[in-house]
């Protein structure tokens, strides 16, 4: 990490060798040389290279754009920082490795560590095997003083006698130093002393050694311990522990108990044995080699089926259960549920994608798209209703709503069509009104007033019809963008206001913020500065409240212009540098490089012209980089100025 060609480090091991302690061990010593820090993303539930982009977007707390590719908005967002990125449990995924060199190219003061059981194969790749802890030297070995302590916290039957350290040596012998497999193993000390647990470790390790695939070579130190905890679990417990790991990304003690029928009490049990981790007071978790070596252990196809099956039931209507409160008052708490849940909701959602559970599907819709919708994931979303789209209606209207989002209007309109005549056939007035909804938004985009005014106008009489004020609020704030685009303030200003009390009403945080943002930028159109100013700093605690880290950085920007044109050039000055930073953060670029321009526009007022004009060539270069022609050209007038 201290080298600078070393850009890419892959610690390589078996599961449970301790690569990621290692890695994270590694990175707290060395985090002094990252400007700006370190960024840890787990791999474990990754299935593609799609679910990398996701997973480090997340864990950048990056604010997506919809029609931008992922990898472009991760390449603008990294291409200026120094960073590690410390990618943990990339083997599964290790055919995407190249998406990395992508990523190291474009940032070139960007460094990664990475955790794996299988080598990237990248021209960057530095490896570095990961072996167990020495064990040499039973009294002072790393290995034997992990085994001690843990077997200790379990109330294990350890002394200090010569025939446990001899004991202790020899297990730490046969398993290599491996640091789950230690663990494991001084969780058995509470049923077997020490000598005749080493004793059956070894024999295990003999067994092994004349019929492991070549492939599972290196992870024969821990199955051995593993089968040795599998012998001393009682018939519940082993019953439980498969169930258990069809969970992604870990799960509470009510799951664990309606669908794998895991009583609390064998929770701990299983806890207390090694086998499952609690990460939080109300959190399990099963280490991924554990977690493999268990579902292993089902009796039968079927009942491992029969499992995933009850998996995808609970989950699924975990999901639909947040239908009330993903659009009112309760939609922070429902979005922080599922981001929780996320990785179990997406199996069960791709469980019932792949049987074709269409009445399910219909029913968690439009919760699925509100969540996706409300942290920015439209990947996630175009993949999840692309998967679900042929079974479900429902499902397809809102794969045409994000093919919307994100520019393919075509497809998207295609889409909506077809949904739109299932709902309508089906009677279904939520479903159909909110293709119309998208409908008037492709209208919209495409520059076709009137048909869009038709659609919204028949989104607003089915929403009344079903008095549902989330839909109103939503159509509202689509009316009044429409008559602004036509020039028809009065109009626009009465939408808006119209959208700001429901959304009051009903403490719609989202319709909040977006409304007064408008009427905002309407006041700052027709010249009221002090009206605008206070729409825009009523928006920026709701934006901040419900995360939208977009809408705060369009606030700050407003707040800076109101303050420009006010002549309070120290207060715009700290405004554009706030929403500067931001847009930053949020590989924003195009309005990064326009608080650029506004930071050039104050020097001007204060006759400062040097500094103006190093502004002002900034965002110039930054602006031809992004081919931006109307930044440019603002950005050209405001030299023109200097130079008169």
């Amino acid at each position: 990490m201290t080298q600078p060609a070393a850009r890419l480090v892959t610690l390589l091991g078996p599961g449970g060798v301790g690569k990621t302690r290692l890695a994270l061990q590694s990175a707290q010593t060395f985090a002094a040389r990252f400007l700006h820090g370190i960024v840890y993303v787990s791999l474990q539930e990754a299935e593609s290279g799609d679910d990398l982009l996701r997973a480090l977007a997340a864990a950048m707390q990056l604010s997506l754009r919809a029609n931008v590719p992922l990898m472009e908005q991760l390449r603008e967002f990294l291409r200026d920082k120094q960073a590690l990125l410390l990618l943990d449990s990339f083997e599964q995924i290790a055919e995407n490795a190249p998406l990395l060199s992508q990523l190291l190219t474009a940032a070139p003061e960007l460094k990664m560590l990475v955790t794996s059981r299988r080598r990237l194969a990248l021209q960057w790749e530095q490896v570095l095997p990961v072996n167990g802890l020495e064990y040499a030297h039973v009294e002072a070995s790393e290995a034997a003083q992990l085994f001690l302590e843990r077997a200790r916290r379990v109330g294990g039957a350890i002394a200090d006698a010569a025939v446990t350290r001899t004991a202790v040596r020899r297990i730490c012998r046969a398993v290599e130093g491996f640091p789950l497999a230690l663990e494991l193993a001084a969780s058995l000390t509470r049923v077997l002393p020490a000598d005749a647990l080493a004793s059956q470790v070894e024999s295990q390790m003999v067994s092994l050694a004349s019929d492991m695939r070549d492939a599972e070579g290196r992870h024969s130190s821990l199955r051995a311990v593993f089968d040795s905890s599998w012998r001393a679990l009682d018939d519940a417990e082993r019953a439980a522990l498969p169930r258990l790991g069809v969970f992604r990304g870990g799960f509470d003690a009510r799951a664990a108990q309606m669908v794998a029928n895991a009583t609390p009490e064998q929770l701990a049990a299983l806890r207390d044995k090694a086998l499952v981790r609690q990460s939080a007071p109300e959190r399990f978790e099963l280490h991924q080699v554990l977690r493999e070596f268990a579902l292993e252990r089902f009796d039968d196809a079927r009942e491992r089926t029969d499992t995933l099956q009850r998996h995808a039931d609970y989950y699924m209507q975990f999901l639909i259960a947040r239908r009330e409160r993903i659009e009112g008052a309760g939609q922070l708490q429902a979005v922080a549920e599922l981001r929780q849940e996320f990785d179990n909701v997406r199996a069960a959602w791709r469980w019932a994608s792949e049987h074709g559970d269409a009445t399910t599907l219909d029913a968690g819709a439009a919760v699925l798209y509100r969540h996706l919708e409300a942290v920015s994931d439209f990947s996630q979303a175009e993949t999840l209703f692309a998967l679900a789209a042929p079974h479900s209606y429902a499902a397809r209207a809102r794969y045409g709503g994000v093919l919307n989002f994100v520019g393919k209007l075509e497809d998207a309109e295609r889409e909506l069509t077809r949904a739109a005549t299932d709902a309508q056939n089906a009677q279904d007035l939520v479903n159909l009104a909110f293709c119309w909804l998208c409908l008037g938004n492709l209208a919209l985009y495409r520059g076709d007033f009137d048909t869009a005014r038709a659609r919204y106008d028949q989104n607003l009489d089915a929403a009344r019809t079903l008095d549902n004020a989330v839909m109103q609020v939503d159509i509202l704030n689509n009316l009044g963008l429409l008559e602004a685009y036509r020039g028809d303030f009065k109009q626009a200003r009465a939408y808006f206001q119209e959208c700001l009390a429901l959304a009051t009403r009903i403490d719609e945080l989202r319709g909040m913020a977006g409304s007064q943002l408008n009427l905002g930028m309407l006041d700052g159109d027709e010249g009221d500065y002090d009206a605008a100013r206070q729409e825009f700093e009523r928006a920026l605690p709701l934006f901040e409240r419900v995360g939208d880290r977009r809408g705060v950085s369009v606030s700050l920007g407003n707040l800076g212009e109101i303050a420009l044109q006010k002549g309070r050039l120290d207060e715009a000055e700290n405004l554009f540098r706030e929403a500067f930073v931001l847009n930053q953060e949020l590989a924003l670029s195009e309005k990064a490089a326009n608080m650029t321009r506004n930071l050039g526009r104050v020097a001007f007022k204060r006759g400062e012209y040097a500094g103006a004009e190093r502004f002002y060539q900034s965002a110039l270069a930054e602006f031809r980089r992004l081919d931006s022609k109307r930044g440019e050209s603002f950005t050209l007038d405001g030299l023109g100025n200097i130079a008169l």
